[in-house]
């Protein structure tokens, strides 16, 4: 049955770096509610002998979708290559990727360590061998898609971004730059390549810890980005990809009112900081 014919996406894998917690672990419930099989990829802690990932586990099955969680070293490409064969094994394939792990850092520059240079480029070494011991799979896929958590490239805001938070800013645009590389390198096979982004911050723990309370109250629950990430799956992977999708964008095009995600209604939008407009006076990072 295609994708047009199948308008949810039942029996369909997906897998999900850091669907263990945070945004990711709402993006893993939403898709395990279309009866998705899900594989939560969370990253193995050396400080810890054991992840607890039994009650994201338990949400999934509960919300209709079947699982296994991993624990991987997301530096390392032979362990991520063992994840992914792990899930081919226990699921039968791979259909959907979604590259949501990221580190955070809003430093500037001049106040960056070494320490957090290495640690940050894990946000792209990570999405980049991911995707990359996926293809084989996916090129089996009826309908294969890779979605990167990454922002739109452009230079005005980028300006902006990188100014503020260089360090992380590198990080998150070496993503951006694998969506457009590998949407025109894997073309041939149908697989589809899309990076989203948030047009209002995503109200998680990330961010409660970070900004001001002003800023929380202007951003959206990380539910909107579940439903943005579900949607652009729904897609015809052949003729959509190498898009950079925005979330209330994306609900809007599908008639769904993201206005019903925001925090607080009544507080005043506000933008994300990789997009232009953005308001760095009310930021006021902790």
């Amino acid at each position: 049955m295609n994708q047009a014919q199948n308008p949810t996406l039942k029996n369909k894998t997906v897998i999900i770096t850091a669907g263990n917690q945070g945004g990711g672990a709402v993006i893993a419930l939403r898709f395990a509610a279309s009866g998705a099989n899900v594989a939560v990829i969370a990253e193995k802690n050396p400080l810890s002998e054991k992840i607890s990932t039994d009650p994201i586990l338990e949400k999934i099955i509960t919300a209709g979708g079947k699982a296994i969680a991993l624990e991987v070293n997301l530096s390392d490409v032979n362990d991520i290559q063992l994840a992914v064969q792990k899930t081919i094994a226990h699921f039968g394939g791979i259909d959907i990727v979604i590259n949501n792990y990221s580190i955070f850092n809003f430093k500037n520059s001049i106040h960056t360590t070494s320490d957090e240079f290495h640690s940050l480029m894990k946000n792209i070494y990570a999405t980049f061998f991911i995707s990359q011991s996926c293809i084989d799979a996916l090129k089996k896929s009826e309908n294969p898609h890779v979605i990167n958590i990454a922002p739109p490239l452009d230079m005005s805001s980028a300006i902006e971004a990188c100014q503020n938070h260089l360090l992380f800013s590198i990080s998150k645009y070496a993503m951006s730059f694998c969506t457009l590389g590998m949407a025109k390198e894997f073309e041939p096979y149908g697989i589809a390549f899309n990076s989203l982004w948030q047009d209002r911050p995503i109200a998680t723990q990330t961010l409660i810890r970070n900004f001001s309370d002003q800023v929380v109250k202007g951003s959206n629950k990380p539910e909107i980005y579940a439903e943005a990430t579900y949607q652009i799956a729904l897609k015809p992977a052949k003729t959509f990809t190498g898009n950079f999708c925005i979330d209330e964008t994306v609900l809007r095009e599908v008639s769904i009112d993201p206005s019903q995600y925001a925090v607080d209604s009544t507080a005043t939008p506000v933008k994300d900081i990789f997009l232009s407009g953005v308001d760095y006076d009310i930021l006021n990072l902790r």
